[in-house]
């Protein structure tokens, strides 16, 4: 997986999927806020995770493998290029 910090998140999915991207938002709960964890006795508490929590709100998954073409690729960053405005 080829992860990224993103501004704009759930824009740029959108984009890049509108464009046909197959961009992914793996982590889009933090753990300690998922069911399982959260029914844990005791659980996090007043643990500080805002980082955590910051960061699942921005990480975002482009595709990568090596199937992909140098055209494919660039196609990809042509488009995040676009939606930043780069």
């Amino acid at each position: 997986m080829y992860m990224v910090l993103a501004e704009d998140r759930d824009e740029l999915f959108r984009y890049l999927i509108d464009r046909g991207i197959d961009a992914k938002i793996h982590y889009p709960i933090p753990m300690h806020l998922q069911q399982a964890t959260l029914e844990q006795n005791p659980p996090f508490g007043k643990t500080d995770l805002s980082r955590t929590e910051a960061q699942c709100r921005s990480l975002i998954t482009f595709p990568v493998h090596q199937h992909l073409t140098d055209e494919q690729i660039e196609y990809v960053i042509s488009s995040v290029r676009d939606f930043y405005q780069l």
